[in-house]
């Protein structure tokens, strides 16, 4: 679950990657020749089986999101590192 700001977020593992992959890819920018690149804001996608949620970013608030799910991920795998040795 990610709160963020009054908003939870559901997402399993795969899902929490997935996001993480936008997030990289919204952080190059747009590729495209025609683009001017000036808008400082960006619209990404957050896809779950349950709704589709949008939302518009600058670029710091993408290093946010970023080092936020970097966060969950590296504590989900610890958990399961713990789990797999059973130590509690």
């Amino acid at each position: 679950q990610f709160l963020i700001g009054d908003i939870a977020v559901l997402m399993d593992v795969p899902e929490i990657k997935s996001f993480l992959s936008v997030i990289r890819l919204a952080q190059k920018g747009c590729q495209c020749k025609s683009c001017n690149k000036t808008s400082a804001y960006r619209t990404i996608k957050c896809n779950t089986p349950q709704a589709e949620i949008n939302f518009k970013v600058t670029p710091e608030i993408l290093v946010g999101f970023e080092e936020l799910v970097m966060g969950v991920l590296f504590h989900l795998e610890y958990n399961d590192v713990l789990s797999f040795n059973e130590i509690s």
